[in-house]
């Protein structure tokens, strides 16, 4: 009798366990919906803000979103897009490329190597410190204004600004 009693005190906790993940599971999806629906508008009122406003001033000081969609649809269709976009995206992955690598190899680097970790630890952390937007104009005056100084700062963006969060099972 005492066994039975336990079992169904056991069998109680469990399904209570459950209808608890359940209800948590249910706020958390409504919470995400709310969340959604909250952006949603915020994007359309800023939108429609932003149209209401940008119709009363000159086009050429300050465009509409509406003037800027029709403009990409043209750019899209003529094909004109992708003569613009394409150097930029190459641009894009070669210091995305650079950094991941760079920092990968570092990563690996200072994770086997603790005497390099303590040697090189505080230049790593004094540099991420620095506002990589501060050192652009040093980087336009060493690489000018061509590829190499786009890739620098790519490069700077990429490795000194990403952080990694640990992995939740």
């Amino acid at each position: 009798m005492a066994v039975q009693a336990v079992e169904i005190a056991i069998d109680d906790a469990g399904a209570e366990r459950a209808a608890a993940r359940q209800i948590a599971a249910t706020r958390k999806r409504r919470r995400t919906l709310q969340m959604l629906a909250i952006r949603i508008v915020s994007i359309a009122a800023a939108l429609s803000l932003w149209q209401f406003v940008g119709s009363g001033i000159d086009p050429v000081l300050f465009t509409t979103p509406l003037a800027v969609a029709k403009a990409a649809y043209r750019m899209i269709v003529s094909g004109e897009l992708w003569t613009y976009l394409w150097p930029s995206l190459i641009i894009f992955a070669v210091g995305l490329t650079i950094a991941a690598c760079v920092g990968i190899a570092t990563g690996l680097l200072l994770a086997h190597y603790w005497v390099l970790d303590v040697a090189l630890g505080i230049y790593i952390t004094f540099l991420y410190s620095i506002p990589a937007v501060a050192l652009v104009p040093l980087i336009v005056l060493w690489a000018g204004f061509e590829s190499a100084a786009k890739i620098i700062v790519l490069f700077l963006f990429a490795f000194f600004r990403s952080r990694s969060t640990p992995i939740r099972a």
